[in-house]
């Protein structure tokens, strides 16, 4: 453990020592591949003998879904649980339901007995405003009308499932009550993410981890480190 933590400040260390300093394209390049082979190493020191017990993963993440929490190009601890130890506005990785052999990256709004909505974009939860600093909407997901069919059947009273004036959108939706065992998840970046809106409801048991640190961050446009995002917790 102590290998690993002197691992993660250096990285964490030169990174911002780098921030301050001018130098030359070559040495830039040099510092930027120590610092993610430091990374790689304490990567490496979490999946080994006796940290292997506490089942630590490190993954990257591929899309700016959950901006601005998390960009594309950070490279993730996830710390595998139990889905049902999960609670309301977690960060979540999970198996999708329509192919369990892909692994998706979402926050919990909402658990099994809620009831949620959203209004004009705005979410609602048990009737309530929720507040989330995390949210924004870049981007462009208007969504058609039969891939929010599936809410039909899980309209809270009044609204009933055959309803004729229910015409849910991206931003408007709702109320639904979320089953038991279920969770609601949503991309923070609520204009650039596929989350529970369009795929239902979330079964606790397809949930595997819970993400807990960025050690590494690339921009995967321009290649550059952006170095202020290492070590960042994730919450």
């Amino acid at each position: 453990m102590e290998r690993l933590r002197l691992g993660r400040l250096y990285a964490v260390r030169v990174s911002r020592n780098a921030a301050h300093a001018a130098l030359p394209p070559a040495a830039t390049r040099r510092l930027e591949a120590a610092v993610f082979l430091v990374a790689s190493l304490a990567t490496s020191a979490l999946l080994t003998l006796p940290l292997r017990r506490e089942g630590v993963n490190a993954c990257r993440l591929p899309t700016g879904s959950m901006a601005p929490t998390m960009l594309a190009g950070d490279y993730i601890f996830v710390l595998p649980i139990s889905g049902a130890h999960v609670t309301r506005g977690s960060l979540v990785t999970y198996r999708m339901v329509r192919d369990r052999t892909l692994t998706a990256l979402r926050r919990v709004v909402a658990i099994g007995g809620d009831t949620i909505a959203m209004q004009h974009g705005h979410l609602i939860l048990n009737g309530m405003p929720v507040c989330e600093a995390y949210m924004q909407m870049v981007g462009s997901m208007p969504g058609r009308q039969d891939d929010f069919g599936w809410q039909r059947e899980y309209l809270s009273p009044p609204l009933q499932h055959e309803d004729p004036y229910y015409h849910p959108t991206a931003d408007d939706w709702g109320p639904l009550v979320v089953p038991r065992g279920n969770v609601f998840v949503l991309g923070d970046n609520r204009h650039d993410s596929l989350d529970s809106r369009y795929a239902g409801f979330l079964p606790t048991r397809n949930i595997t981890g819970l993400p807990t640190r960025i050690y590494f961050s690339r921009d995967p446009e321009s290649g550059n480190v952006r170095w202020k995002r290492i070590g960042k917790r994730l919450r």
